[in-house]
């Protein structure tokens, strides 16, 4: 008897719909979400697939005589993954220092590329400059007339910025692969 009682209170349970086993009660708690966004900045930032270093490319030269003040010009495309891209907190402060390179000669003070040659380097002298007539040199950070500092553009976190390069006319260098390196520096 006892079973059939069992059978039935649990096939009228099921028909009404209710759950075999009942909830004694309910507990509630919070779930707490932060983030904490520090004021900072980022060089040729690596969020994106694009993402490589700044590249000034003066092409392949027989020779470096040109038609202009200097014997040759290049310049990174302002849009292009080649040139300076910085993103930073939005409406942070900042400034863009170039540095002398690894190749810096103390005596001239020339940035020069080198072609490691075995024999011993041989340098070729370049400059790099802020605008396209090459009037406004681009130098590192502790010489304030010679950085680029951030606009007051609040509403944009990533700037680009396109760097300006002149060997100056030289006779024929000997053939090879020339290259330099030269830190970017964002100060802010």
């Amino acid at each position: 008897m006892k079973i059939c009682h069992l059978l039935f209170t649990t096939a009228a349970v099921i028909a009404a719909g209710l759950p075999a086993v009942a909830n004694a009660g309910t507990a509630t708690g919070t779930l707490e979400v932060k983030v904490i966004i520090q004021a900072g900045c980022t060089v040729n930032f690596a969020g994106n697939a694009n993402a490589q270093n700044a590249v000034l490319d003066f092409g392949t030269r027989s020779h470096l005589a040109g038609d202009k003040a200097g014997g040759a010009d290049a310049q990174t495309d302002a849009t292009s993954s080649g040139a300076i891209r910085v993103r930073c907190t939005k409406g942070q402060k900042y400034s863009i220092g170039l540095g002398n390179g690894k190749n810096y000669d103390t005596t001239s003070n020339s940035r020069r590329m080198s072609n490691n040659a075995a024999a011993g380097p041989e340098f070729i002298n370049y400059a790099l400059y802020k605008d396209s007539a090459r009037t406004l040199p681009w130098g590192d950070t502790n010489d304030s007339d010679k950085y680029v500092s951030s606009t007051d553009d609040a509403s944009v976190e990533d700037h680009t910025y396109a760097i300006y390069g002149r060997i100056p006319q030289k006779d024929l260098p000997t053939a090879g692969l020339y290259t330099d390196t030269v830190a970017i520096n964002v100060t802010y």
